[in-house]
Parts: C-alpha cells; sequence; structure tokens
C-alpha cells in the first residue's frame, strides 16, 4: 500500500484507461491491457501494461503487473523515488 500512495504523490493527476479486460474460461485468471494518463518532470505521458490477478472465491488473492519500468522512471524523471514503486 505505501508504495501505491508514493506512487500518487509522484503522479498525482494520474488516470487509468482500461483498455480491455477478459476472464478465463473456468474463471481463475483475469487478464487487463490498461493505459496510464499523467504528468512527469518533462510534461504528459502514457504508460502501457497488463495485469494478471489470480481469483479464488470471487476474490483476487494474486496479482501480477507488467509494464515498462524503465518508461516510467524515465518519464516520473525521479528515478531514484519511482524505485520502490518497482519493487
Amino acid at each position: 500500500m505505501k508504495a501505491l500512495e508514493e506512487f500518487l504523490v509522484l503522479l498525482p493527476d494520474l488516470r487509468p484507461d482500461v483498455k480491455e479486460h477478459t476472464m478465463s474460461a473456468d474463471g481463475e485468471f483475469g487478464f487487463t491491457r490498461w493505459v496510464l494518463h499523467a504528468t512527469g518532470a518533462d510534461g504528459a505521458f502514457e504508460l502501457g501494461g497488463m495485469e494478471r490477478a489470480r481469483l479464488r472465491q470471487g476474490l483476487v488473492f494474486e496479482s501480477y503487473l507488467f509494464f515498462d519500468t524503465a518508461q516510467l522512471q524515465r518519464s516520473v524523471g525521479r528515478a531514484s523515488e519511482s524505485d520502490a514503486i518497482t519493487k
């Protein structure tokens, strides 16, 4: 939760845009493709990524996020602060 709070401090105008979402046939996995819009050190930027979530009894119990961490660090312009986000 702390990493998310730090992320929102760095990018207070963060706006997620869900492009696609689907579930596996057995309902165990959900997949989401998204684009984040925000303003970094050099102005507005977009960062694309995806999430794979695993569900049990209707609740997320495992989640993996995939995105270009180097692009995020460049866009934010504060590599040392954004390192906490990618750990």
